[in-house]
């Protein structure tokens, strides 16, 4: 009998390491290599707030995601910038939610993490939204969701978001002066 071999998430709580580590390789396409993205790994694991071993299974909370955030801001030079913008604003509907995302991360330079609480709890990359679809660059199986499966926490949804717990990043032009 041969047994599905364990992936990314199977056992642990790293989506969120992986989350902001995928957001910034596409940000920084150019700088992330493996050896870069290796190194921006071990920048945010040791900023994590929680406490280890615990965050191996119990995973990260917004907390270590914007501990996580800031340290890789400084770590890279200021040369992106994040912020939690629904962390206070209340969204009625998904299509709410969906639309002002869906703003926000338009084109190359800007991409969102979302913290998905149905049916896993769930950190994942969003890099594009469509007519029909979230694009996500994840690191497990799923790489798209269709929008029509898709509800805000406690809509009975298949995919239920917590707006609540959406970081964006967006890459910062530098100014060059005289």
């Amino acid at each position: 009998m041969t047994r599905k071999p364990l992936t990314q998430g199977d056992e642990d709580g790293f989506c969120g390491l992986y989350a902001i580590t995928n957001a910034l390789a596409l940000l920084f396409p150019s700088r992330m290599d493996e050896e870069g993205r290796s190194d921006v790994f071990k920048v945010i694991a040791k900023a994590c707030r929680s406490e280890w071993p615990g965050i191996i299974w119990n995973g990260t909370n917004v907390s270590d995601m914007r501990s996580m955030l800031a340290a890789a801001r400084k770590y890279l030079a200021d040369s992106f910038s994040w912020e939690q913008p629904f962390s206070h604003k209340p969204f009625p509907d998904f299509e709410d939610f969906e639309r002002e995302l869906k703003w926000r991360i338009e084109g190359d330079n800007a991409f969102a993490i979302v913290g998905i609480s149905k049916p896993w709890q769930h950190w994942t990359c969003a890099h594009r939204l469509t007519m029909h679809e979230m694009i996500m660059t994840d690191s497990c199986h799923v790489k798209q969701i269709k929008l029509a499966k898709c509800g805000l926490t406690g809509d009975g949804t298949d995919y239920e978001f917590d707006y609540h717990q959406t970081f964006t990043l967006m890459k910062v032009a530098k100014v060059c002066l005289p």
